[in-house]
């Protein structure tokens, strides 16, 4: 099917202009249009490819890794990303079970109980990826574009939300 995509412009201009037209003069001027036009159809095999790439990428973990590692680290492919396992939660037992303490015994009745922790209400990451620290830039200012470049490559395929941390590993 690529094969379809493929054109070679030097025969094409030849093999379909009447005999009688093929003059120096008239190919040499067709030559020249068609420089222009080779130069679209080579833009637009490029977007093909990029396109056919994006279509087969999606957010699962696996291809992320690759996306990354194509895009950041291609000749060593150091780059991983874990998913993060969800803290338990503390439930209140309900009215009907036995009574529970809450407080501790030798605690003052009167301070305040707090039943969610300090952080409880912080969105963690749903996933870490993992970047080789040799890769992690010198400056803060290249450190926090390569971020954002790897930021804009993984928001782009993933699909449910970009909460993700980029940690950097020995």
């Amino acid at each position: 099917m690529d094969n379809v995509y493929q054109i070679n412009w030097l025969i094409f201009v030849r093999q379909y202009i009447p005999i009688a037209l093929r003059t120096v003069l008239y190919l040499a001027w067709l030559d020249s249009i068609f420089v222009a036009l080779e130069h679209l159809h080579t833009r637009f095999l490029e977007a093909r490819e990029k396109g056919l790439y994006q279509q087969r990428h999606t957010a699962m973990v696996t291809h992320i890794e690759k996306l990354c590692n194509d895009a950041f680290d291609n000749d060593m492919r150091r780059i991983y990303v874990t998913l993060v396992s969800f803290d338990e939660y503390l439930y209140l037992f309900p009215p009907d079970e036995e009574d529970h303490h809450l407080q501790e015994i030798d605690a003052d009745p009167d301070e305040p109980i707090y039943l969610i922790e300090e952080d409880a209400g912080q969105l963690n990451a749903d996933a870490i990826i993992w970047v080789p620290i040799a890769l992690q830039p010198a400056t803060e200012e290249e450190q926090q574009t390569f971020e954002e470049n790897m930021r804009a490559l993984v928001d782009y395929y993933k699909t449910y939300g970009p909460n993700y941390q980029i940690l950097y590993y020995e």
